[in-house]
């Protein structure tokens, strides 16, 4: 969120990235060393929550970032957590005040999410990397 969030400076880049020149490229070359370091873990990778001002900015969507994130985490045989479809609105101030970080509140909503996921997830085969 905070790379999308800073208005374009980071570029998005294409799946073929893998230098740090844009995310696909950092997203890249992180997830890539936390396999080479951690070859038998189980890792999450989560995409950004819910936020009131995710609609556009020149380099794309928050979604656009999101669907980086995936990408990437499907190549290296990663879970991926679709923070979007998490049950927060980020327009309502009970659980967002800010609109962008949930309050304790919200944090339960957050907690609960990745509980269920990361849970469905571990009664599920390990994802193999496609490499």
């Amino acid at each position: 969120t905070n790379d999308w969030g800073l208005g374009g400076i980071i570029p998005l880049g294409s799946p073929q990235d893998t230098t740090d020149v844009s995310f696909y490229g950092a997203t890249d070359i992180v997830l890539k060393g936390i396999k080479e370091n951690n070859p038998n873990a189980r890792v999450f990778v989560l995409s950004p929550i819910p936020r009131a001002d995710s609609a556009y900015n020149p380099t794309g969507t928050l979604q656009d970032f999101a669907s980086a994130l995936s990408v990437v985490a499907n190549r290296y045989g990663f879970d991926f957590i679709d923070g979007a479809k998490m049950p927060l609105d980020a327009t309502d101030t009970s659980v967002m005040p800010d609109h962008l970080h949930p309050n304790d509140s919200g944090h339960v909503v957050y907690a609960n999410y990745l509980f269920e996921n990361i849970l469905s997830a571990m009664l599920t085969p390990k994802k193999v990397a496609l490499q």
